[in-house]
């Protein structure tokens, strides 16, 4: 289940609850294409941008940090 999401650049970054953070290239809105999911320890239920990197906010797992070059 989808949390929270953010764009960056041609990133759409879904806080996807347990899964982890899901990353899906919109660079084309027609044709989004899922890229992968990051496992976060937690449940991923918000995220925010900043620099390149993602903030997950994950729960009892607390902040984690995500690098997206």
């Amino acid at each position: 289940m989808a949390h929270d999401v953010r764009i960056e650049g041609d990133l759409l970054l879904v806080a996807n609850g347990p899964s982890g953070l899901a990353l899906v290239d919109i660079s084309d809105p027609r044709r989004p294409r899922y890229v992968k999911t990051v496992p976060l320890p937690g449940e991923s239920l918000g995220v925010a941008t900043l620099a390149g990197n993602a903030y997950v906010a994950a729960g009892d797992a607390g902040l984690r940090v995500v690098d997206l070059a």
